[in-house]
């Protein structure tokens, strides 16, 4: 049973997810009428993520709003939390809580994350860059990664696709996803603008919708990376000149 759980959340998930827990980022934990789990936990940069999470045949399923989705980091810690919160019912099915305390015995301390101003450092020149999906009629929006020509005054013509969602499950994610990226990514996987191979669907209610989702494609048009196409001169700026915005778009002379 431990094999098969193990499959779930690798040794890195494990690792932050005791980290988060050893933080104090697991802020909400409640069990619910029909059995499953809801939890909150933070990021420790004022954004946080909601957890739906049920016990299926000995198994974690668990649901989030980050950009992994589902049996994350933030689904480990919040099973971790219930599981240390001794004497509540319905207990943790027998293998999962022995597989959590063998977790639990076998971590070690974890140091918390080094907090990342949002400017780049000199040394770093790669650039995270958000790309229109071409010849979709909904907006999507795809991955890639760029880097800063000799001159600093613009991007290399080498821009090629990124999984920034894979590089977010490592225990430190490169220099060059600032913490304004790590805020996108995720908004973008709630919106369902950004497909998450790691994730099973979001529910309806992880959804962003409407003004918020608005908010978000001009928060991407502010950060200079977002893209009309792969190509390194093609930024998109945001225009308030339509008094009623929506999630299309097209191209115009300017």
């Amino acid at each position: 049973m431990d094999i098969r759980l193990s499959a779930y959340f690798d040794a890195v998930t494990l690792q932050r997810a005791r980290g988060y827990v050893q933080q104090g980022l697991v802020t909400s934990v409640e069990l619910q009428t029909d059995g499953t789990l809801k939890g909150r936990v933070s990021n420790g940069r004022g954004q946080s993520y909601r957890q739906r999470i049920a016990f299926a045949r000995n198994f974690v399923d668990g649901e989030c709003s980050c950009p992994v989705g589902y049996n994350c980091k933030h689904v480990a810690a919040v099973v971790m939390v219930w599981s240390e919160r001794g004497g509540s019912r319905p207990r943790l099915p027998a293998p999962v809580q022995g597989w959590l305390t063998r977790v639990k015995d076998s971590a070690r301390a974890v140091a918390a994350p080094e907090m990342r101003p949002q400017d780049y450092p000199d040394r770093v020149k790669d650039r995270l860059l958000y790309v229109l999906v071409p010849n979709d009629p909904n907006v999507r929006i795809d991955i890639f990664k760029g880097r800063l020509n000799a001159a600093g005054t613009g991007l290399t013509r080498s821009v090629r696709r990124y999984d920034a969602l894979h590089a977010l499950r490592s225990a430190e994610p490169a220099q060059f996803i600032r913490p304004v990226d790590l805020e996108l990514l995720a908004a973008l996987a709630q919106a369902q603008l950004l497909e998450t191979p790691y994730s099973f669907g979001l529910p309806e209610m992880f959804r962003i919708r409407g003004p918020e989702a608005t908010a978000l494609i001009r928060h991407l048009c502010d950060t200079g990376r977002f893209l009309h196409d792969s190509s390194a001169e093609t930024p998109l700026a945001w225009s308030d000149r339509c008094p009623v915005a929506r999630l299309g778009w097209r191209m115009a002379k300017d």
